[in-house]
């Protein structure tokens, strides 16, 4: 039952950040009372940072998946990450499934999940600069940018292309600002 309420949960914020998180739906759709749910989750934040946790192992195994396919190949590395992008917008239903953007740009998301976003953030961008470290002399990147800063380069294109499905509500112009967007960083 708790795996099926965090499965839930993730739906509602992929729709609609946590502001959409509701036990009276959750209950709804499993067929029991909100009671049930407060057994396994005290409160909407507890069921939120699961949630969360949830949301960011998923995008923590693709990334991992991404770099086993190219790891020592950063162009195919920076692909795999627009691949992934695409994925996401063309296979959903909401406009922006991106739960880290929305957390990021919810005011009323507790400062508990922000922190969890914010450090896979960091994560995500420790693991792109290393990409670019290790490319860095074996294939031409931009002389005048650190890896640092091509790292948060990507990492800027990557949130913004999210926010930008607040613009399109078509996936096939979502794909198209993607394609070519993350790999053009690296020259």
């Amino acid at each position: 039952m708790r795996d099926k309420i965090i499965s839930l949960a993730v739906e509602q914020l992929r729709a609609g950040g946590y502001k959409a998180v509701n036990f009276a739906v959750i209950a709804d759709r499993l067929d029991t009372t909100r009671a049930n749910l407060h057994h396994h989750f005290k409160n909407k934040e507890g069921l939120g940072i699961e949630a969360t946790k949830a949301y960011l192992r998923d995008e923590e195994a693709a990334i991992e998946h991404i770099l086993g396919q190219n790891e020592d190949d950063l162009h195919g590395f920076l692909k795999g990450l627009e691949l992934h992008l695409i994925e996401l917008v063309t296979t959903s239903v909401v406009q922006n499934p991106c739960v880290m953007s929305q957390i990021l740009n919810d005011v009323e998301a507790p400062e508990s999940l922000r922190k969890l976003v914010l450090v896979r953030c960091e994560e995500e961008q420790k693991t792109i600069e290393q990409q670019f470290s290790k490319a860095r002399g074996k294939v031409a990147l931009p002389e005048d940018r650190s890896d640092e800063s091509l790292s948060y380069a990507v990492m800027a294109t990557m949130f913004g292309i999210m926010q930008m499905g607040y613009a399109s509500s078509d996936p096939n112009v979502m794909a198209s600002y993607i394609e070519g967007a993350i790999t053009s960083i690296a020259g």
